[in-house]
């Protein structure tokens, strides 16, 4: 059996238990693509008459949890990326504040000790982010946010 892609100017055989034969035509020299060629020393590269200012590296974050008397289980996510601190049980209402990097992603759970609502909040610079209240037997609250530190 012959296989030809006569666009691609490329033709292979294969015969059962033989090896396979690739055969490549080139285009004519008249029809190659011409390359454009400079030296380095020939390309001009912009300078900045002054360096950008430095993006603001850290934000105020704070966690609230209100509810019941007591949160039977908070779990959230620490200034350190990847770090989750675990508390049980926990007197509410209950905060805890800190400064986080720029893409840091708040995050904070809690659930009831019973019945009731147990409510989260997460702020970044004093604003915000996140707000949710959920209500019911042991019920569940998540808030998660995201640090953009302002100019």
């Amino acid at each position: 059996m012959i296989l030809g892609l006569a666009g691609a100017g490329v033709a292979a055989a294969n015969v059962a238990g033989q090896p396979s034969t690739v055969i490549i035509e080139s285009a004519p020299v008249s029809k190659r693509p011409a390359f454009e060629t400079s030296s380095v020393a020939e390309q001009s590269v912009p300078r900045h008459s002054e360096p950008a200012p430095p993006p603001a590296t850290s934000a105020h974050v704070r966690y609230e949890l209100l509810g019941p008397p007591l949160a039977g289980f908070v779990a959230f996510s620490a200034a350190r990326p990847g770090l989750v601190e675990p508390r049980s049980p926990v007197q509410l209402p209950w905060r805890t504040e800190f400064d986080a990097s720029q893409g840091f992603i708040p995050t904070i759970t809690a659930q009831n000790a019973g019945e009731g609502a147990i409510s989260c909040r997460i702020t970044v610079d004093g604003a915000v982010v996140s707000d949710v209240t959920s209500d019911g037997e042991y019920a569940v609250a998540t808030c998660t946010g995201n640090v953009i530190a302002g100019d």
